[in-house]
């Protein structure tokens, strides 16, 4: 009956190890029982507070780079809408030379009757912001003949023109330029409303990450001071039977504790791996070239305190700040 505990026991110890040789393929990681650290040239190790992984990410973060840009491109936008009431600046030049044969006999004696004419006309004009438009022309013209019974030669002639139309009700509160330009307005708003909305998720995400990485430390230094407590009670346990005073299985059971808590420091290096990597993409520049090479080593202690909560002031403040209810 004790040989068949025992063998259970074994293969129990069997299966554990099969687990931690699964998380070793599947982590990267080995069942080491302190963190070797990383050669030189290969990893660098960077000691960083929470208060300076925010600025980082603030300065880093390819989203809110992203998010900065919009409220550029809006102002574009309402800058294109507002061309709508630019004055358009008009101008038209043209020369005609015209030369015929004389088609009556008041032109003269010559053979050919041969004329010239110019015209220079500049003018502007532009919507208005009450629906309507206003146009400013000023028109000059030249003429020359060789007609002998023109009576004044060359010709000149000049006029200013302005004009100015206002529609009584079509377009007098609202039109497509306004309503453009009250929509762009709104959007360019919103801009602004989605870029703090994009520095509060940042430095939330980022504070978060930071407390899991720390989480994860402290987490493998327990699982670390539990392997030494396992290996320390199969010690004592080796040592136990060797005098008699307790059975074989009982060494068998401790070396199947020790294989679990070498797979718990496993998965807690594993643990330690993936808080880093989300903290390091949240603050570092990817573009870096050492982005992957980089240790990231929290140097700040939380301090539980109780806080009371004011579910009233929590309600009245997250109505007044939300940047979802302000969009």
């Amino acid at each position: 009956m004790v040989m068949r505990v025992v063998s259970a026991f074994r293969a129990r110890m069997v299966w554990t190890a099969l687990a931690a040789a699964v998380c070793l393929s599947v982590f990267g990681v080995s069942p080491v029982r302190a963190q070797t650290p990383a050669p030189a040239g290969q990893a660098d190790l960077r000691r960083i507070g929470i208060d300076e992984a925010v600025a980082l990410a603030l300065e880093n973060n390819l989203d809110l780079q992203v998010e900065r840009v919009n409220p550029q491109i809006q102002d574009l936008t309402v800058a294109q809408v507002r061309t709508g009431w630019t004055p358009v600046f008009q101008s038209f030049v043209n020369w005609n030379d015209q030369t015929q044969p004389p088609a009556s006999l008041l032109a003269g004696n010559a053979s050919q009757i041969v004329g010239n004419n110019a015209n220079y006309n500049f003018g502007f004009g532009a919507l208005n912001k009450w629906g309507g438009n206003y146009s400013v022309g000023w028109n000059n013209a030249r003429a020359t003949t060789n007609n002998i019974f023109t009576n004044f030669n060359p010709q000149f002639a000049s006029n200013v023109s302005a004009s100015y139309t206002q529609p009584l009700l079509r377009n007098f509160k609202i039109d497509g330029t306004r309503q453009q330009l009250l929509v762009s307005q709104k959007n360019r708003e919103i801009s602004d409303v989605q870029v703090r909305q994009s520095i509060a998720l940042t430095t939330r995400n980022v504070r978060n990450a930071y407390y899991d990485l720390m989480y994860a430390i402290g987490n493998l230094n327990v699982q670390r001071q539990s392997l030494e407590l396992a290996e320390q009670s199969l010690k004592d346990n080796r040592a136990r039977v060797e005098i008699g005073t307790m059975a074989p299985i009982d060494i068998v059971q401790a070396e199947a504790e020790v294989a679990q808590r070498e797979e718990s420091v496993i998965l807690g290096e594993a643990a330690i791996s993936r808080a880093e990597d989300r903290l390091r993409a949240l603050v570092f520049n990817p573009s870096s070239p050492d982005f992957w090479r980089l240790r990231i080593e929290p140097t700040e202690s939380v301090q539980f305190q109780p806080h009371p909560v004011d579910a009233e002031g929590a309600v009245v403040t997250a109505l007044k700040n939300r940047t979802d209810l302000n969009q």
